[in-house]
């Protein structure tokens, strides 16, 4: 079926909603933009509080795109600042992720975003 056909959307009214649908991440908080039905395939904002931080290896079993629009996120050492994009193949293991001060970061994902522990194979 696909995504609604969204022309304008004011993100300022969606509310926060506690971690990510498919569970994962709960405390992070996200407000859906679009979202597929069938697929899983989504647009979001996430929200990661200030002192958030991941110390166990994980990934998801789909793509994930992100552009930074307010704050850092770190994840395997890399530093994602404000206006920052980066794209997440499928299966790639975050050994280690935080967000020292917050950020706020436009995400698409390719599917449902459930995270695995350890490494992919």
């Amino acid at each position: 079926m696909g995504r609604p056909h969204t022309e304008f959307i004011q993100s300022q009214v969606l509310p926060w909603r506690r971690g990510l649908y498919g569970g994962a991440y709960p405390d992070v908080y996200h407000k859906v933009l679009s979202k597929d039905q069938d697929s899983g395939a989504s647009s979001l904002l996430v929200r990661y509080p200030a002192g958030w931080k991941r110390t166990r290896a994980e990934y998801f079993d789909v793509d994930e795109e992100f552009y930074v629009l307010d704050g850092t996120l770190t994840i395997n050492g890399n530093v994602y600042s404000k206006d920052t994009y980066a794209h997440l193949p499928r299966g790639y293991t975050r050994a280690r992720a935080s967000s020292r001060r917050g950020a706020v970061v436009l995400t698409f994902f390719s599917g449902v975003p459930a995270a695995t522990s350890g490494k992919a194979p």
